[in-house]
């Protein structure tokens, strides 16, 4: 009998590994749990991800629950438009759920970075009888993960003879092997698991007791310095003043690069917007700011035309990210949209 409840327990911690170890039973366990109410449920999302790595209670805010202050503007002027879309989560579902929330396109493209989604891009089809535009978006950390081998394949060209990375076709013994050996595995376990609704309330009275008996976070935040914000550990690098000119010159000549292939390959224009890490905006951590956005966006020698809100968020009196989630708000939102609708007007009037 005892071997047979060992063989059992066994047997279930064995589906358990495979299960965390798959990416795609992964995605289907965290639908239900990010979509269910029950106790079976996960708080990882629902106020943030910052508060879902860090479930400290002292900054919480209910994901999605903010006002959009900032005003819709639109222009009536535009010739049809075929935008081609290449963005990361800033600009994901949560926002961009239909072609109607940039106002005056007529066919859009929605292809999302391969780092970080297994997500099948459309194929374009570059059309003649209207503007042909791209459009870049990434988020400041992320900037240095962007190289040419990335972005020359992002698009697929209906009819146009280019070389693309093919992430679809996996070997059968790759996919064995990122099952078996996948990193993110402890990270998985610890969500199917652990990460349950039940479980909340003990998660922020241990990240309560750490900050307030030991001053420690999660390794993977930190906290303003009005206390009012949480950010990503990745983003200390932008407090830090150690930017070369050989990294700039290596990001506007990638910049560069990206410009002149995809105008030689069909499209009128093309455009790159960096969104910037909250800590390079939000007071008071941004009077350490490294400037790395500026120093790209007015160099001489950059050929791309930028989309920048840098210099917006800087300027703005609204709100524009959350206070437990990396990315911004609707406010931050609205205001990027807003300005790429006036560059589109600028370029097509």
């Amino acid at each position: 009998m005892k071997k047979a409840v060992s063989y059992i327990i066994l047997l279930f911690f064995l589906i358990i590994y495979f299960v965390s170890s798959s990416e795609d039973y992964m995605s289907k366990i965290s639908k239900f749990k990010y979509k269910s109410s029950s106790i079976f449920g996960s708080d990882k999302y629902k106020y943030g991800d910052l508060f879902g790595i860090s479930y400290f209670p002292k900054i919480k805010e209910l994901f999605g629950s903010d006002s959009l202050e900032v005003r819709i503007e639109s222009f009536p002027n535009f010739n049809k438009i075929n935008l081609c879309l290449v963005h990361d989560s800033y600009l994901g579902t949560a926002f961009l759920k239909s072609k109607n929330q940039i106002l005056g396109i007529d066919t859009i493209y929605d292809i999302e970075y391969p780092w970080w989604r297994n997500k099948q891009s459309p194929t374009i089809q570059l059309d003649t009888s209207k503007t042909n535009i791209i459009v870049f978006e990434i988020v400041e950390r992320s900037l240095e993960k962007l190289d040419s081998a990335i972005a020359l394949n992002l698009v697929k060209f209906e009819n146009v003879n280019i070389e693309q990375i093919n992430t679809s076709k996996i070997s059968c013994l790759k996919k064995t092997q990122q099952i078996l050996f996948n990193k993110n595995v402890n990270t998985n376990l610890e969500f199917v698991l652990l990460d349950t609704r039940i479980f909340t309330t003990f998660k922020e009275l241990r990240s309560n007791i750490n900050y307030s008996f030991f001053n420690k976070t999660n390794s993977d935040v930190f906290i303003s310095e009005n206390s009012e914000y949480l950010f990503h550990s990745t983003t200390k690098s932008s407090l830090q003043n150690n930017i070369t000119d050989n990294k700039v010159s290596k990001t506007v000549n990638l910049l560069n690069k990206v410009y002149e292939f995809y105008k030689n390959n069909g499209f009128d224009e093309v455009y790159f917007s960096i969104i910037p890490n909250p800590v390079s905006v939000i007071k008071p951590e941004c009077k350490n700011y490294n400037n790395l956005i500026p120093l790209i966006q007015t160099n001489k020698n950059l050929k791309m035309q930028m989309i920048d809100i840098y210099s917006i968020l800087k300027q703005t009196n609204y709100n524009v990210y959350y206070h437990s989630d990396t990315h911004w708000n609707k406010n931050g939102f609205q205001l990027w949209t807003n300005e790429l609708v006036r560059k589109l007007n600028e370029k097509n009037r």
